[in-house]
């Protein structure tokens, strides 16, 4: 089996909620994480107006925890 994780955020405006929890049905085995305050681009934006924003700020970082997630999952660690 192919670890697998997937990621989610609450201000994304290209995939929703439900797309976030079919994929998570469907690959039982992976590893999810929901961030509330994650756009689409990978930030963390505060409203409307902010997500709009970042998709043209590509200085902006990314989200932390996106980051330390994905080093975790990468490495082997997630979970210990």
């Amino acid at each position: 089996m192919t670890p697998t994780l997937i990621v989610g955020g609450g201000r994304d405006r290209q995939v929703a909620r439900l797309d976030f929890m079919a994929l998570s049905t469907a690959s039982p085995a992976a590893k999810t994480l929901w961030l509330p305050d994650m756009n689409h681009v990978l930030n963390d934006v505060t409203n409307d107006a902010d997500d709009l924003a970042a998709y043209t700020q590509s200085d902006r970082p990314l989200d932390a925890d996106l980051i330390e997630a994905v080093a975790a999952f990468v490495q082997g660690t997630e979970g210990r």
